[in-house]
């Protein structure tokens, strides 16, 4: 999942010193991959589609954040 300090949330001065290195290293970027894992109930598929965290990251996430 996206950490939330890179979704503009930085409260704490972890969460700052990511943002600012993160941000350091993608105006650097000239080129990104992105290699997709996700999780299946392949004892029982039908469990698969109700997972909150896919829903989130791919409906809203990957593209605010990451594309």
């Amino acid at each position: 999942m996206t950490p939330k300090s890179l979704m503009g949330k930085a409260d704490t001065p972890q969460e700052v010193e990511l943002k600012k290195n993160f941000d350091t290293v993608m105006k650097r970027t000239t080129q990104l991959s992105l290699c997709i894992t996700t999780e299946d109930a392949f004892a029982s598929p039908e469990n698969t589609l109700p997972l909150p965290e896919l829903h989130d990251f791919f409906g809203y996430e990957l593209n605010e954040y990451w594309l």
